[in-house]
């Protein structure tokens, strides 16, 4: 016989059941498909039951949104879709069979990820779940940013309104919301299948009440920054109508892109953006370092401290207030007139605006500009220059073999972030206020995108001149960082 020790012994080394909480930290594959399934649950949700195309006629009062069911029904009656109208009956149009298929292309991947995100989360793909489910997200990604584009921009793709025209698509049907919405779940589960891990989840547990506390910030991030953004998105791929909004206004594809392109002075309002911001780049980096390197030699502490709060003292004045100084001495009868009895008329001379801005941009920015290279110079070692200069290094010799070496990464970091605003630091606030419309210098895209676009109604050929400013920034910052990277060997991640 088995005596009570010997039993409870084997009860001991027994193995125990893992609770659900250990497999989670143990499994991300849980989290990862779990996320994957519900972003795949919620895009089919919204398929089915929102609508995705819809179509609208103001000569007749007419709006209708067509969903999923609907495409189904239109593809099996040949394409046909009818409208019952209060006063006119029965009124049809044709949507392409081209359309439909492509809609229920993408239901079928969405349908085919929240199949691998079940699995996933069962652990039934193995270690490869992270690739696959990466895969099929980004896949069904690129699948809807084409059939997007498709849709709003193909002039080969033709529907039949009301009336028995073929026309483009997208001038008898709008696109909806759902598909961007859809395009997004997708980017959240790819980045999320690729981004969960083992450590990740632990830290997730660990730092909860962290990311609590984040919660309602990236709140705040998405409803006033990202929501944004995806408005001037698709408002630049829209003919945009006051009365309609964003989304009731028509979709003309990549129209004011091209736009952009093709307007003869376009050309040369860029050449005068990348001027004036190169210019105004040089002037923000080389004086306040200069500038900094002086004060920083300076003896005097008491004289260091007076001069650089006299300095900084301007970067707090609006450029209306700065203006108002500049024409204090610049109009014909301000003090440069009054001292030398001529008659000059600067600020109506072309030839003086650009010199007027990088003087006034100098004076205003270059103390506050100093701050960043200041605390660099902090930190570098002074025992550095005490054995230079017993080797007998001068003063110059020490500038470019320890002063400026040991703030390159500051330098870098500047510099990288200006160039990141070629295309938008041209200066908009202060060349309204010291140039006019007339002035073809003053024309630079920021300018134009409220002397053109704003002025005359073309909110989307602004937006879309915003999005091409924002794009071309994001790549000269990512280029200029891998080159620093590569030249310097410092960059900013």
């Amino acid at each position: 016989m088995i005596d009570s020790s010997t039993l409870a012994l084997s009860a001991n080394t027994a193995p125990k059941k893992r609770t659900f909480r250990e497999k989670f930290d143990s499994s991300p594959n849980i989290l990862r498909g779990g996320i994957a399934a519900a972003c795949a649950l919620a895009a089919i949700l919204i398929l089915v039951f929102a609508p995705i195309f819809t179509f609208g006629d103001e000569s007749v009062s007419l709006s209708v949104g067509i969903g999923f069911f609907a495409l189904l029904k239109a593809l099996a009656g040949g394409g046909a879709y009818e409208i019952e109208h209060v006063e006119f009956g029965t009124l049809s149009v044709i949507v392409p069979s081209v359309a439909a298929t492509l809609v229920l292309i993408t239901f079928a991947l969405w349908l085919a990820c929240l199949i691998l995100g079940v699995l996933s989360a069962f652990g039934k793909l193995g270690g490869k779940d992270r690739i696959v489910l990466a895969s099929a997200n980004f896949a069904a990604f690129a699948w809807q940013a084409i059939t997007f584009v498709v849709l709003i921009a193909s002039k080969s793709l033709k529907a039949e309104n009301i009336y028995g025209e073929q026309t483009a698509f997208y001038r008898t049907f709008s696109l909806t919301a759902t598909y961007l919405v859809c395009m997004l779940l997708s980017l959240i589960a790819g980045g999320c299948s690729l981004g969960v891990n083992g450590k990740n989840v632990k830290n997730v547990r660990r730092y909860k009440l962290m990311y609590l506390f984040l919660l309602p910030a990236a709140v705040l991030v998405v409803i006033y920054n990202l929501y944004p953004m995806l408005l001037s998105f698709c408002l630049s791929l829209k003919d945009y109508v006051i009365a309609d909004g964003i989304w009731g206004s028509a979709w003309v594809g990549f129209k004011n892109f091209k736009t952009i392109f093709v307007d003869p002075d376009m050309l040369r309002i860029i050449g005068n953006t990348i001027l004036i911001s190169v210019l105004r780049m040089v002037i923000s980096i080389i004086p306040p370092i200069i500038l900094a390197v002086m004060l920083f030699d300076m003896g005097a502490r008491k004289v260091r401290k007076g001069i650089q709060t006299i300095i900084y003292i301007p970067h707090f004045f609006s450029w209306v207030v700065v203006y108002a100084i500049a024409y204090a001495f610049v109009n014909p009868d301000g003090l440069l007139n009054n001292l030398f009895s001529g008659d000059v008329h600067i600020l109506a001379n072309e030839s003086a605006f650009i010199p007027m801005l990088l003087i006034t941009d100098l004076w205003k920015e270059c103390g506050w500009g100093t701050i960043l290279y200041m605390a660099a110079l902090t930190n570098v070692d002074p025992s550095l220059h005490e054995a230079a200069a017993i080797d007998g290094a001068g003063p110059v010799k020490r500038l470019f073999k320890i002063t400026l070496p040991s703030i390159t990464p500051t330098i870098v970091f500047t510099t990288v972030m200006a160039v990141g605003n070629l295309l938008k630091g041209a200066g908009y606030e202060q060349i309204m206020l010291f140039g006019s419309d007339i002035m073809k210098s003053a024309q630079v895209i920021d300018t134009w995108v409220v002397w053109r676009g704003l002025q005359r109604l073309q909110y989307g050929l602004g937006a879309a001149v915003s999005f091409f400013q924002s794009f071309i920034g994001m790549l000269m910052v990512i280029g200029c960082n891998a080159l620093s990277k590569r030249w310097v060997g410092v960059s900013l991640y």
